[in-house]
This record gives C-alpha cells, structure tokens and sequence, in this order.
C-alpha cells in the first residue's frame, strides 16, 4: 500500500499540517492519480505559509501513477 512519510527528522505540528492536506487530497478532491493528490497537498502546504523546506524530507512511497479514482 503506498503512503506518504518523512525520510528525516520531522517536528510533528508541521507535519500533521501537511498529512491533514494530503488526507483532504485524497479523500475530498477528485484527483485521478495518487501523484496529483500529493503534489496538491504540497502545494496546498507550502502556500499556508508553513516553512516549505520541510517537504524536502517527505517522500512518496509507491507508483506517483496509480490511479485512485
């Protein structure tokens, strides 16, 4: 099953902040690839003003081309 974890040292309320976006992705916007549905929660992340170096630590793990609709 792919998921979506950091791949450093995380600080947990940022972190919840950009697993809240990608939840909102994948289950309230219709997105038809996995790969979609991450980007926007990044984007979504990065435009809340939170410190968007963080993303960097954050990785897909699984096909970016899954279909999930």
């Amino acid at each position: 099953m792919p998921g979506s974890s950091a791949s450093g040292l995380s600080v947990n309320g940022p972190a919840d902040l950009y697993h809240r976006a990608l939840l909102r992705e994948l289950f309230h916007v219709s997105h038809e690839r996995l790969g979609d549905a991450v980007l926007a929660a990044q984007v979504a992340y990065a435009e809340s003003g939170m410190l968007s170096q963080r993303l960097s630590i954050h990785r897909l793990l699984g096909d970016p081309a899954l279909d999930i609709r």
